[in-house]
């Protein structure tokens, strides 16, 4: 006996909701099974964690100090780092190390990096000092200024002073011709606010280079110098202003023009 046409139909829309149901039910036990197995590789990597994590999972029982040290103190450095070793193989930062070493006033750059499995190697170069700068402190090769303990400032360092703006181009022009500064006894130079270039001879004598052809002024001084050594102690100021000569102001308050 054949059905309704309205009864065939009811019954197939029927079947296709118990289907959908059951379709719902096995997403929500495969969304249930990968929460699960979520939280048990969250809980697991937590306690991994906490357990290397520990200090006394993995401590650092080693530090490899690399570097030349002339004003470093390495019993500072391995007081700081031990400080921060204290937190073991893992949570030791390296970066926090390496901040911590660089406020040493005499330390120019630091690599730390961790060495399996309880070591800490840190590789130190210690600042170079070219110069005084001005009232305080020191200037390195990059016209950098550091500011070192009075104490531990090297003897016999020429002194550069000016704005300072001009720190780098100052250090520059000093490197390019120190040898023979030094071996004329120029004790400091100053560029003034009006970019004047003057010098001071350990002897106290002041050399005037002026504001323009600073290095036509400097090779002309360095070629007559000697011939006024026999007599030094008489002056008290050179001049190298003049375009074809210079002038010589004696103690006595005689002038000259050479």
């Amino acid at each position: 006996m054949s059905l309704p046409w309205h009864t065939r139909r009811k019954r197939k829309v029927n079947r296709r909701n118990t289907v959908k149901v059951v379709r719902d039910w096995s997403r929500a036990g495969t969304y249930l099974g990968y929460s699960s197995l979520l939280l048990i590789v969250t809980v697991l990597c937590a306690l991994s964690w906490s357990v290397i994590s520990d200090p006394k999972t993995l401590p650092i029982k080693q530090l490899k100090l690399e570097g030349e040290f002339d004003f470093v103190s390495t019993e500072q450095v391995r007081e700081l780092v031990r400080s921060h070793a204290k937190l073991g193989f893992f949570s030791i930062d390296v970066d926090d190390v390496t901040h911590s070493l660089m406020e040493l006033p005499w330390v120019d750059q630091v690599t730390v990096r961790r060495e399996w499995p309880d070591s800490l190697h840190v590789v130190l170069v210690e600042q170079k000092a070219i110069a005084r700068w001005g009232a305080g402190g020191l200037i390195n090769a990059r016209g950098e200024r550091f500011i070192p303990e009075l104490s531990s400032v090297p003897e016999g360092l020429i002194e550069l002073d000016g704005p300072e703006a001009t720190m780098v181009m100052l250090a520059q022009r000093y490197r390019n011709v120190e040898l023979q500064l030094k071996s004329a006894g120029v004790v400091k130079i100053t560029l003034t606010t009006r970019r004047a270039w003057q010098m001071t001879l350990d002897n106290g004598v002041e050399v005037m280079l002026g504001r323009q052809d600073m290095d036509f002024r400097l090779a002309k001084f360095f070629r007559f110098y000697p011939g006024l050594i026999p007599r030094i102690g008489d002056i008290k100021q050179i001049d190298m202003r003049y375009p074809n000569g210079f002038a010589v102001m004696w103690r006595e308050g005689e002038n000259a023009l050479g």
